[in-house]
């Protein structure tokens, strides 16, 4: 899969620190994430959705929801070319839809002291 930078995925709600996640309010909904699903990338290699709902499923598979973790991957630290491990989870998801009474997660929701959730669902959305 080729590198996507945030401002490059063609959403166009970029903001003036260049993430497209930053203060983006959805009316209509954004993808929902599933277990598998991408996060954007900080050092090298993609963290992906591992938490999710063991009975709620978005295409098969486990819906991705505000407290799950993505997988341990490398994150740049505070010394000049270092990257150290660390998970992360979902930090807000939709205030509208709850999955298993959390926020359920989607696309461009922020991952917290990460990045954000890059992938999801190509069919089904959740509510601001």
């Amino acid at each position: 899969m080729p590198h996507m930078n945030p401002v490059d995925t063609g959403v166009g709600f970029s903001d003036s620190s260049g993430h497209e996640w930053d203060d983006f309010q959805g009316g209509f909904g954004r993808l929902a994430c599933r277990l598998g699903d991408l996060d954007y990338v900080h050092c090298i290699g993609y963290p992906m959705r591992l938490g999710h709902s063991m009975n709620v499923l978005v295409n098969g598979r486990g819906w991705s929801r505000q407290a799950d973790y993505n997988t341990p991957h490398l994150l740049p630290c505070y010394c000049p070319v270092c990257c150290c491990i660390h998970a992360a989870p979902i930090a807000v998801g939709s205030f509208t839809v709850k999955v298993n009474h959390r926020g359920a997660g989607r696309i461009f929701d922020k991952v917290q002291s990460c990045t954000a959730v890059m992938t999801g669902s190509s069919n089904v959305m959740a509510g601001g």
